[in-house]
């Protein structure tokens, strides 16, 4: 069996050492940029220089055929350009007649008279290298010099630029060391900087690696973070409140459930018991099968807005929106509920019209609610209605009641699940669900509910649906 060789992935790298690279890179970058700069100023002052002083030997040069030219012989001219002739360690000159023949030259001139161009106007610079024989690099120059009754003679100019490079070689190899030396010690404090300056990092992963279940009330927003990391903790702190509630509600949702599932299933075996402790006539049995339905009925209730709720909470919940019109719907719900109004002696109404745009089924079922609830607290001789008020901005749609009212400390929970104004009274009707139910129904619909009530003068409880 083959080893596989492990694959190097940049992703899996650690942010210190992507920005140890990066930073190394940028450095390296910088300190190439810097070092070409340096040695292209370098090399341009020292050409500068060299041409300038080329220019001079040839003007020099120039002046000194003019001075001398009226020398008797061509020997007499010679040692008088010779007397003139300034030795340079550097520049060698030779002088053509205008036949191209040889007039004089320099002691130390050795470059072949086929290395220089021919005059072309203006002067011109250019480099020569000597490819046989001892090595050498010379920036050679052409010019012209009339002559009386001679013509007119060529001067040929060579400056031996040998010095010139060796100190360029000099300065490339030193700037090589101090580049590799800058490049090893950006490299070191690259890498310090990055762990120095990601110190807060580690500090912040070490106080979120302390939380845990029993320590969700950890906050460390209000510590003195760097400005980048601030956001971070501060978002992680409202990440926490949330989840801090999220799990308070769970955990307090369980028991909520745990007790009321407890509750219908004790009566079912109680029942169920005391038939079996021994033989009953027929109108017991039937007594104890109609608890039986009874709390069963309960239990799908419970079960079915349990399952609305859960939907409703992870986004599942299908909705077909559509133009309602509120006048039939509130016939249909009056319709409904009736009969159950008349039995308790309530009188049921509803006024107004309009058309909202919602799902049908879900607003029939958060408009029975409100009214189921209405008429629990309601007593015999009151009156309950459902109104609705259009504006431009949307529709509020209310049940309202004569009943008991809310008291103002238990208004803000009672959309909580499981939540019972009384719950010594709460019946077997009731599953504590009904208003969470419509709380979540509307903020299916992008709405509101809120609640208004006086203890001892009824209640209003308003859907606020607003125009898409």
């Amino acid at each position: 069996m083959s080893s596989m060789k492990p694959v190097i992935d940049p992703r899996r790298w650690s942010i210190a050492t992507r920005l140890t690279l990066f930073l190394s890179l940028a450095m390296g970058a910088i300190l190439l940029a810097v070092a070409w700069l340096m040695d292209d100023q370098l090399e341009r002052q020292l050409h500068e220089k060299d041409e300038i002083e080329l220019a001079h030997a040839i003007r020099t040069q120039q002046d000194i055929v003019r001075l001398i030219q009226a020398a008797p012989s061509q020997d007499a001219w010679s040692r008088v350009w010779m007397d003139h002739l300034q030795p340079s360690a550097d520049v060698s000159v030779r002088i053509l007649d205008s036949a191209g023949k040889l007039v004089t030259q320099s002691p130390d001139m050795s470059l072949p008279a086929e290395a220089f161009i021919k005059p072309a106007g203006a002067r011109r610079f250019f480099p020569w290298k000597s490819t046989h024989g001892e090595e050498g690099r010379f920036l050679l120059t052409v010019a012209t010099v009339q002559v009386a009754d001679k013509g007119a003679w060529t001067i040929q100019a060579a400056e031996d630029l040998s010095e010139r490079h060796e100190l360029l070689e000099r300065f490339h190899a030193r700037l090589q060391v101090v580049m590799l030396g800058a490049g090893l010690v950006a490299l070191l404090l690259g890498a310090l900087l990055v762990r120095r300056g990601l110190s807060p990092l580690r500090a912040l992963s070490a106080q979120l690696n302390g939380i845990s279940i029993d320590r969700l009330d950890v906050r460390i927003g209000s510590q003195a973070w760097p400005s980048d990391l601030q956001d971070l903790a501060r978002n992680f702190d409202a990440m926490m409140i949330r989840l801090q509630a999220a799990f308070e509600q769970l955990s307090q949702f369980s028991s909520d459930l745990a007790h009321e599932f407890r509750s219908p299933i004790t009566n079912l075996v109680a029942a169920a018991s005391v038939m079996l402790a021994r033989d009953r006539n027929i109108s017991e049995y039937q007594e104890t099968l109609a608890i039986v339905v009874s709390e069963g009925e309960r239990l799908s209730r419970m079960v079915s807005s349990m399952l609305f709720l859960a939907r409703a909470d992870n986004a599942q919940q299908a909705m077909a929106v559509e133009a309602v019109d509120l006048g039939d719907e509130f016939a249909r719900i009056v319709d409904a509920f009736e009969a159950v109004a008349d039995e308790r002696g309530i009188t049921l109404e509803a006024k107004g019209r309009g058309t909202v745009m919602a799902d049908a089924v879900l607003l029939r079922r958060a408009l029975t609610n409100l009214l189921s609830n209405a008429l629990a607290h309601t007593a015999r001789g009151g009156r309950v209605w459902l109104e609705v008020e259009t504006a431009d901005w949307g529709w509020d749609i209310r049940v309202r009641d004569t009943g008991c009212g809310i008291s103002p400390e238990h208004q803000p929970k009672i959309f909580d699940r499981f939540y019972r104004v009384d719950p010594a009274r709460s019946s077997t009707e009731s599953t504590g669900l009904g208003l969470a139910v419509v709380k979540s129904i509307a903020e299916l619909h992008g709405a509101t509910v809120t609640v208004e009530s006086v203890a001892g003068s009824g209640s209003s409880f308003t859907l606020h649906f607003r125009r898409a």
